[in-house]
């Protein structure tokens, strides 16, 4: 089993929404700037623009900026399902008895991996006590 911080590290950074702001600046029909990123732009350049008489349009990426939470949330799930195979493995436990103890330990604790595991590894060893 991995360290437990590989499992919360994200290869994929989540999006932030600001990034996903495009700036349009126009004069008299002519493009200035055509779809940057607002935090490529600065805030002086952007004082600037407001100063003349431009026309300033901000528009979202939505498309993108959901398809690079998908991403995220593909990545992230895929660290989950990682950590909850290696975690059946270390164990020794499989099938029923082991998906009942996950879900019991992520109700339970939530999304904090050392809880997580903790709660697991007691459950695990209840099921393996014969009577």
């Amino acid at each position: 089993m991995q360290d437990l911080e590989y499992y919360s590290t994200v290869p994929v950074k989540a999006p932030r929404r600001d990034d996903y702001n495009l700036v349009y600046v126009y004069s008299r029909g002519k493009t200035i700037v055509n779809g940057v990123k607002r935090s490529e732009i600065t805030d002086q350049d952007m004082a600037d623009y407001r100063e003349k008489p431009y026309t300033i349009e901000i528009g979202f990426d939505k498309d993108a900026y959901y398809a690079a939470q998908r991403q995220h949330g593909a990545a992230r799930d895929a660290l989950v399902e990682e950590f909850k195979a290696d975690l059946f493995a270390e164990n020794d436990i499989s099938g029923a008895r082991a998906e009942a103890a996950y879900r019991i330990a992520t109700q339970e604790r939530g999304s904090n991996f050392q809880e997580i595991q903790d709660l697991f590894e007691d459950i695990a060893a209840l099921f393996k006590i014969k009577a």
